[in-house]
């Protein structure tokens, strides 16, 4: 195995344990505000998968087109997302007064990272094609690798030890390494796309210095949010 390789199978370990912890935070999130532990895990954890599968269907066909470059797209969209998660909830809980649009959209962002997430194996695959003959189950091994230690440590580090807020800074913080690793391990045909990519590539680099920024003032941030989230109940 050469270093691509092992760059690839890394970064397929990282990506499903991000993806697998911004689904359990959404579901712990969602049972805070919206109550129902069992049944907000249960139905976050169905949509997730079932939206892995759109988003599986949704890159089929695309990608022998510059995987590289899409899944670096894809990280920077889960980054954005995943990273600011709870900020965005708190938001959403400040700004309507209604149980139903939070849940809505709470369910549209289990959607939205669970497509993601579903776009990532194929685009993994095909970098890892070519170089080895069993690159699915390869990538697929590591995948479950990674959403096995993400639910373990979300269920014992994460969530009684660093809480949700920091968590979602973590590994919003993680993915944004995992998109610039990207760049050690792309494919040659992309080297004619080289400014395009390295456009994502400094947009990744931005978005992950903010999330790190935000890791390290996380304790005013979560005094903020939970100040409104109390004088929202008064």
């Amino acid at each position: 195995m050469n270093k691509r390789e092992q760059l690839v199978l890394i970064l397929t370990l990282i990506v499903s344990f991000c993806s697998i912890c911004y689904e359990l935070l959404l579901a712990q999130a969602l049972s805070a505000f919206l109550e129902n532990t069992v049944l907000r895990y249960s139905v976050t954890l169905g949509l997730y998968l079932f939206a892995m599968g759109i988003g599986a269907r949704l890159v089929e066909g695309r990608v022998k087109e510059h995987p590289g470059r899409r899944l670096l797209a894809v990280e920077i969209a889960l980054t954005f997302i995943g990273g600011f998660l709870m900020i965005w909830l708190y938001g959403l809980d400040g700004w309507v007064n209604s149980r139903l649009v939070l849940s809505i959209c709470g369910h549209a962002l289990i959607l939205v990272i669970g497509c993601l997430s579903g776009m990532e194996l194929p685009l993994l695959m095909e970098m890892l094609k070519g170089r080895r003959t069993d690159s699915e189950s390869a990538v697929l091994g590591y995948s479950y690798m990674g959403a096995v230690l993400g639910t373990v440590t979300f269920a014992f580090v994460f969530f009684p030890m660093v809480g949700l807020l920091n968590t979602a800074f973590i590994v919003g913080l993680m993915n944004g390494c995992a998109g610039i690793l990207l760049n050690f391990c792309r494919a040659e045909e992309e080297h004619v796309q080289r400014r395009q990519f390295y456009a994502l590539l400094y947009i990744q680099l931005a978005l992950a210095a903010v999330i790190g920024v935000c890791l390290i003032y996380s304790a005013p941030i979560s005094e903020f949010l939970l100040q409104r989230y109390v004088a929202k109940g008064i």
